[in-house]
């Protein structure tokens, strides 16, 4: 039998290595400061199912299928871990959480366990750290006669249902909602305008104007949603360096979108045309589709009744 001392010693054994191994988890897709945090709250308030507003991340390699064709499976292997590190670290330094891996993407959330004002702020500045860690990477893989990579960054922030979500025998911290499902589909179209990071305007509210650079790119409704949304490319922070090349590509494109609105297609083309010369992806895109509606080969034909609104009609 047991005295009570040894039961004592036991339980409080037991404890040790229950809080220990919660710590080992947590630390998996958590900062070590964001760890200490959940684990000094209050039971009830730490993963279960809670209501609240975050900023959700999504990212994923361009072209991976293609890529991976060249490469042989360890390759890939040791590529994707590599990048998944550096992606993981400009996640915690900006005090989100890895929410998951998903193929060759990432997802990550700030603002859970618990949110903060500046959780929009956080994320887009992780968007900023990703590119910057990229270039990196690249440089690096470069000197090495490596595959260098491509990536694109989609960032939505609204309400989403967050806790412990899954079966008894497998369950995992995360997000659900419309609101990921957008940052999913905004990290997609991406690829469409040529730019690297979007963002929603949901975003963009709650960063204000002083902390970073934003080019509103379109609105647009995207599949299955019956609101338009406006998206912007986050182009830098606001105090980093910006050419005078880029920043009149910039100004030619917002001159654009004021008369594409208006349905001045000609107009809007001189424009998108101009910025498109110096090698602007988004001016490159919508100079096309302005030039489709001038020879009056745009399917389907735009309405008369059009409000500005571009459908995107698949996932």
């Amino acid at each position: 039998m047991f005295s009570k001392t040894t039961m004592g010693v036991v339980m409080v054994l037991e404890d040790i290595s229950h809080e220990k191994k919660m710590i080992s988890t947590l630390g998996r897709y958590m900062s070590p400061a964001l760890v200490k945090q959940v684990m000094g709250a209050d039971e009830g308030s730490k993963l279960g199912g809670t209501r609240q507003k975050v900023s959700v991340l999504f990212t994923d390699i361009r072209s991976f299928t293609q890529l991976s064709e060249t490469m042989e499976p360890t390759d890939i292997v040791d590529m994707l871990n590599e990048h998944f590190g550096e992606q993981e670290a400009a996640i915690t330094a900006e005090g989100g959480i890895l929410d998951k891996y998903i193929g060759d993407a990432v997802m990550a959330v700030f603002g859970v366990p618990f949110p903060s004002p500046n959780d929009s702020v956080n994320a887009c500045s992780c968007a900023l750290r990703m590119r910057d860690r990229l270039v990196d990477f690249n440089a690096s893989r470069k000197r090495k006669g490596q595959n260098t990579i491509k990536i694109g960054i989609g960032i939505n922030t609204g309400p989403v249902l967050s806790g412990n979500i899954g079966s008894e025998r497998r369950m995992e911290y995360t997000v659900i909602g419309d609101s990921v499902n957008l940052a999913s589909r905004i990290e997609g179209i991406t690829k469409v305008y040529g730019v690297q990071i979007l963002v929603t305007e949901h975003t963009t509210e709650d960063v204000g104007k002083t902390r970073f650079v934003f080019r509103e790119i379109d609105t647009i409704r995207v599949m299955g949603k019956k609101q338009p949304i406006k998206i912007y490319e986050l182009v830098a922070r606001m105090d980093d360096y910006i050419s005078d090349r880029s920043m009149l590509a910039l100004s030619r494109y917002k001159k654009g979108l004021e008369e594409y609105r208006k349905r001045h297609w000609k107009l809007a083309l001189q424009s998108f045309a101009a910025a498109a010369e110096d090698g602007d992806m988004p001016s490159k895109m919508m100079a096309d589709r302005c030039r489709a509606m001038v020879n009056g080969t745009h399917q389907p034909p735009i309405k008369s009744g059009w409000n500005g609104v571009w459908e995107f009609d698949a996932k």
